[in-house]
């Protein structure tokens, strides 16, 4: 049984037992099986991958113009395609107590740097109020977040951090703009670009999240 079992994406927001939701549909259709002697291979699929990723990013600032808010957080769509590509939802929270409290609840729209419409990770989000460098979290991203990552707008793709319990560690380093221009051919030396990348670095810096596993 193809695509697997699925992911209850909002669940942070209402508790759901899915758990039991799974084993309900398997024993609607077990004695129908048994009955007919045939052999069902039900993949858990994102149902154990999907969960097991967050993409932990930082607020830019918040701004805003005659109609809406915009968090500008330094994750994009580069890292998560899924809600500009078809509107899927992922959960969002921050992951520190905001020193904006007294600013109260923020509805924006939740966007990256890229400088497309479509960077957005979420729209008509509330949150409460950040302050600049709060870190967010996008949850649930395991089975997307790395697979479908892209290097438009000549973005490197984020480290990505493997977390067991209290012990973490980089499973795989962040790119960076010599990654970029490796598979170039006839170029000069990455060299030549060196002026550009020190003049860079640090901007560059903040615009890296990070992509967490949890074990």
């Amino acid at each position: 049984m193809g695509e697997g079992i699925g992911l209850n994406y909002k669940r942070h927001l209402v508790v759901e037992d899915t758990q039991s939701k799974t084993k309900d549909f398997i024993g609607s259709i077990a004695d129908e099986i048994r009955k007919k002697d045939i052999c069902l291979v039900l993949e858990p699929g994102i149902s154990i991958i999907g969960n097991t990723g967050v993409l932990v990013t930082e607020v830019i600032g918040v701004k805003t113009n005659e109609n809406k808010n915009f968090m500008v957080i330094n994750g994009s769509m580069t890292e998560v395609i899924r809600p500009s590509l078809y509107g899927a939802y992922h959960h969002i929270q921050l992951t520190e107590p905001s020193m904006c409290k007294n600013k109260g609840i923020l509805k924006c729209d939740v966007v990256g740097p890229v400088g497309e419409s479509t960077d957005f990770l979420a729209q008509s989000y509330e949150l409460p109020y950040p302050h600049e460098g709060c870190g967010v979290a996008i949850r649930d991203v395991g089975a997307y977040c790395s697979t479908m990552a892209s290097n438009y707008n000549m973005r490197q793709k984020p480290a990505e951090v493997l977390v067991e319990g209290s012990r973490w560690r980089i499973i795989r380093n962040a790119e960076t703009f010599d990654d970029l221009l490796k598979p170039y051919l006839g170029l000069p030396s990455v060299g030549v670009y060196k002026d550009y990348i020190d003049t860079t670095e640090v901007h560059l810096g903040t615009m890296h999240p990070w992509l967490t596993w949890m074990h």
